[in-house]
C-alpha cells in the first residue's frame, strides 16, 4: 500500500524533489489503528499474564488499551502498581518507544506519601485524585460526577451560540440549526452520559440552553414556553434523550456484547443493586417504561421511550395556560412542517406558543401591557387578552375576521368547544396541510396589525 511512495510540493509552476516516505502512515488512514494494534499487543499480553489486575467474575482486568491511550489496573497499590510499571518501562525501552510522563498519573487508595517511577531511574510520576481519559474524568473515590456535568452543560452552551450564529443568515435557518442540533450538538454534550448518573441540575441547564435553541428554530419570544421548543421544533426533552441512551446502551450491553469483561462489569455494577446511583436511573426508567428493558426489542425500546416523553410533554402542557391552543404534534419530536423561516410561519408560531406580544404577558409595541382587552376595555367590555380573544371574538376587528373567513371558521366550531380549542383547531389541529396553515399566520397577521391600529 505504502510501497515506493512519495510526495512533492508545488511552488508556482515548479514542483520540489520527491520527498519518499519511509516510517508513519498518512494522517485518518485506517492502517494506522491496526499497525498500532499489532505493535501493542506484546504488551497486552504480558500485562495480562501477571494476573495482578482487578476479578470481575472469572476474568481479570489489568489493562485497558484504546490507540495509544493506556490504563494500568492493580488490585494493591505497592507491589502490584510497581510489577506494572516495570513492565512497561522494559517494553516501552525494548520497541523504541516513549512514554508521554507528563500526561501519566496515578490514582490509588493507597497511603498518600508513596512515589511511582517509571523504571528504576525514571521519572516520578504524579498521583491525582482525578484523571481524564477518552475525555471522561476517572477517580477511585465514588462515583461523583460533577466536573463531568459542568464540560457537558459548557459545550452545550458552545454549540448553541455556534449554531445560531452560523444558520442567522441561512436561506433556511430553522431546518438548519435542527440539524445541527439533533446531529452535532447533541451527540457531543451527551457523550458518555449513558455510562454515568446525570443530576438534575444539569439536566435543567441543558434544557435551558436546547430551549434557547428551540425559540430560535420557531422565531418566537424568549418568554415562550419550553413545551412549544419540545412541540413545534421538535426537541425532545433533554431528560429523555438522556434515559434513551442509558436504556439502549445497557440493552446492547445485554444483548450484543459478546465481551466478557464488559458483561463481568455490568453483573457487578447491578450487583450493588439500589445503592449504585446508575443502577437507581435504570431503575427509575424501567418504572417509567412500565417493565424490564430487556423485555423490548431494541425497536420497541426506543419507541416505548418516545412515547413515554410524549405523555410528559402533554402533562407540563396543560399545566401552562398560554399554550392551551398549542395543537399536538402529528409525529413527536421531528420539526413539524409548518415550521421554515418565512415571515408567516414565525407569526404561526408565537400564535402557536400563546406569545404573539400582545401586552398581555410583557409590554407590547406600544409600550403597553394589560390584563384585558384595550379596545373591549373601551366599550365597557371587560375580557382577558389572549390570541383566541383578539383571534375570534374580539368586536374591535370583526370586520376583517369576516373579510378573511375567520369568522365562518369560528362559527362552524363555536358550539362544540371553547374558544381556545377552535383556535387550536384553526393552527393545525383540524389536519390543515403546511402551505394552508402558513396562509392562516398570514391571515393571522393581518387581524392583529388591524387590532394594534386600533387600540
Amino acid at each position: 500500500m505504502y510501497y515506493n511512495d512519495s510526495v512533492q510540493i508545488q511552488l508556482g509552476d515548479k514542483l520540489s524533489s520527491q520527498v519518499w516516505f519511509t516510517r508513519g502512515v498518512k494522517q485518518g488512514c485506517c492502517l494506522s489503528p491496526f499497525l498500532f494494534a499489532l505493535y501493542i499487543s506484546g504488551l497486552g499480553e504480558v500485562l495480562q499474564d501477571t494476573k495482578l489486575g482487578i476479578e470481575l467474575g472469572a476474568e481479570i482486568l489489568t489493562g485497558l488499551f484504546f490507540a495509544d491511550d493506556l490504563v494500568l489496573i492493580s488490585r494493591t497499590w505497592n507491589r502490584g502498581m510497581n510489577s506494572l510499571l516495570r513492565i512497561l518501562d522494559r517494553f516501552c525501552s525494548k520497541m523504541s518507544m516513549t512514554l508521554s510522563v507528563s500526561k501519566t498519573f496515578v490514582l490509588t487508595t493507597g497511603p498518600k506519601d508513596k512515589t511511582w517511577k517509571i523504571g528504576d531511574s525514571g521519572e516520578e510520576l504524579k498521583e491525582t485524585l482525578v484523571a481524564k481519559y477518552l475525555g471522561i474524568n476517572l477517580q477511585l473515590r465514588g462515583r461523583h460526577t460533577l466536573g463531568r456535568e459542568q464540560d457537558i452543560t459548557g459545550i452545550a452552551r458552545r454549540y448553541a451560540h455556534t449554531i445560531l450564529s452560523i444558520t442567522r443568515g441561512g436561506l433556511d435557518r430553522s431546518r438548519l440549526a435542527k440539524i445541527l442540533w439533533e446531529t452535532c450538538a447533541v451527540p457531543a454534550f451527551l457523550y458518555g452520559t449513558e455510562a454515568m448518573p446525570i443530576g438534575s441540575n444539569t439536566v435543567i441547564a441543558l434544557e435551558k440552553i436546547q430551549t434557547m435553541v428551540g425559540k430560535f428554530i420557531l422565531q418566537v419570544p424568549g418568554s415562550t414556553s419550553k413545551v412549544a421548543a419540545w412541540c413545534d421544533a421538535g426537541l425532545m426533552p433533554i431528560q429523555y434523550r438522556i434515559w434513551k441512551r442509558k436504556a439502549v446502551f445497557l440493552w446492547k450491553l445485554i444483548f450484543r456484547n459478546e465481551d466478557a469483561l464488559m458483561q463481568e462489569g455490568l453483573r457487578d455494577i447491578i450487583s450493588v443493586g439500589g445503592e449504585d446511583p446508575w443502577v437507581q436511573e435504570i431503575s427509575t426508567i424501567e418504572a417509567a417504561l412500565g417493565k424490564s428493558i430487556t423485555r423490548f426489542t431494541l425497536k420497541e425500546l426506543k419507541s416505548r421511550i418516545s412515547h413515554v416523553a410524549s405523555l410528559a410533554v402533554l402533562d407540563i402542557k396543560r399545566e401552562h395556560d398560554s399554550v392551551s391552543s398549542l395543537p399536538q404534534p402529528r409525529t413527536w419530536f421531528v420539526l413539524q412542517p409548518h415550521v421554515n423561516d418565512s415571515w408567516y410561519s414565525k407569526i404561526l408560531n408565537m400564535t402557536r406558543a400563546g406569545n404573539m406580544r400582545l401586552g398581555n404577558r410583557m409590554k407590547n409595541r406600544k409600550d403597553i401591557q394589560v390584563k384585558y382587552c384595550p379596545w373591549c376595555e373601551a366599550q365597557s367590555i371587560r375580557v382577558r387578552l389572549n390570541e383566541s380573544h383578539l383571534i375570534l371574538s374580539c368586536g374591535g376587528v370583526k370586520e376583517e375576521r369576516t373579510k378573511e373567513g375567520v369568522q365562518a371558521y369560528f362559527r362552524r366550531h363555536s358550539g362544540k368547544m371553547a374558544n381556545h380549542l377552535v383556535l387550536r383547531m384553526y393552527l393545525g389541529q383540524d389536519g390543515s396541510k403546511p402551505d394552508a396553515l402558513r396562509l392562516r399566520g398570514a391571515t393571522i397577521h393581518r387581524i392583529v396589525e388591524a387590532w394594534f391600529n386600533r387600540i
